[in-house]
């Protein structure tokens, strides 16, 4: 038994198909990721107690802003926030504008990440 040839363009056509494989592989995991979308925050205060966040919720209610808190779990922080959304954009620009309207939440910020839900208005 003769052992197969393989020519130099059969060769090329392996090496080219290889690489297209794990070049599909790789974008594959960077959309995977990019699907991870992280969602931002406006928010008006951050408290050690829950009872707290209650409250100031309730105060920024009283404001006409429909104001949540939720527990940000890596500070052990309640967070309490008027705004959220997937683009980060638009989360600056409610900033802006609560800032705006709202003199007394002048320290108000973005959060980028997770909270988790716990009180509502």
């Amino acid at each position: 038994m003769r052992p197969i040839n393989i020519s130099n363009g059969w060769k090329r056509l392996c090496l080219c198909l290889s690489y297209l494989i794990v070049v599909s592989l790789l974008c594959t995991r960077v959309l995977a990721s990019k699907l991870e979308v992280t969602k931002s925050y406006v928010v008006i205060g951050a408290f050690s107690f829950e009872k707290n966040a209650e409250r100031f919720t309730s105060f920024a209610n009283k404001k006409d802003l429909n104001a949540v808190y939720a527990i940000n779990s890596r500070r052990n922080l309640f967070y309490v926030y008027v705004f959220v959304s997937e683009e980060r954009d638009r989360a600056y620009k409610e900033l802006l504008t609560l800032r705006g309207l709202h003199p007394e939440f002048k320290d108000a910020w973005v959060f980028e990440g997770e909270l988790g839900v716990l009180g509502q208005p």
